[in-house]
């Protein structure tokens, strides 16, 4: 794949996921952010997008993750700082 390529693969499947989040397929949603991930493991708001799916799933503990790895990209994501504490109030871990 050409760079060019691969952000478009990438856009296409976050769209998918969201698409998918909206119509509250939260396993789909998982999959295409997952894709997108893989694509381009830098983009934050990605991370993010798949925690909230996780918590839809109550699988906090995978959310969390999300959330860490979204805040290392990017310390001021305030999705992903929200997310996280959600996430961890829900595991007990105050």
């Amino acid at each position: 794949f050409a760079a060019s390529d691969t952000k478009l693969c990438k856009e296409l499947e976050r769209r998918k996921g969201n698409e998918s989040f909206k119509a509250s397929e939260y396993e789909a949603s998982i999959r295409f952010y997952t894709i997108s991930i893989a694509l381009h493991p830098l983009n934050d708001s990605v991370w993010a997008n798949r925690a909230i799916a996780h918590i839809k799933l109550k699988l906090f503990d995978l959310a969390e993750q999300d959330c860490n790895a979204c805040l290392m990209l990017n310390k001021s994501n305030v999705k992903g700082l929200a997310r996280r504490g959600f996430a961890r109030f829900s595991q007990g871990k105050y």
